[in-house]
């Protein structure tokens, strides 16, 4: 995927970053979110089972981790926000967690 930036607006576009398709989640729309400078995108990348914040420099394009969760299945469960002076990021996040659980006497 890529991340195409213009200024202005309406001027010619160049690509500010590519990320790798392995990368994007399958249950979610890519939204990259404006910080309220301008400065930052906030987007949502897959690390293994793990969904992960990073931001992209509106700049020159570089990738910053925001967040870290390690192995623990984690899910971010809808569009991220920040806040209006920039400084905190918001977002609803769940763990993912399984059992195998044995069904017995099941009716036929």
């Amino acid at each position: 995927m890529e991340i195409h930036v213009a200024k202005p607006d309406n001027g010619p576009n160049k690509v500010l970053t590519r990320l790798a398709g392995s990368r994007l989640s399958s249950s979610l729309l890519m939204q990259p979110v404006l910080s309220p400078d301008g400065r930052f995108l906030v987007v949502l990348l897959m690390d293994g089972p793990t969904t992960n914040m990073w931001t992209v420099a509106t700049d020159n394009g570089s990738l910053r981790p925001v967040t870290d969760f390690g192995h623990q299945a984690t899910f971010i469960a809808r569009r991220v926000s920040w806040s209006s002076d920039g400084k905190s990021i918001y977002a609803g996040v769940g763990k993912g967690e399984a059992d195998i659980v044995l069904l017995t006497h099941l009716r036929q």
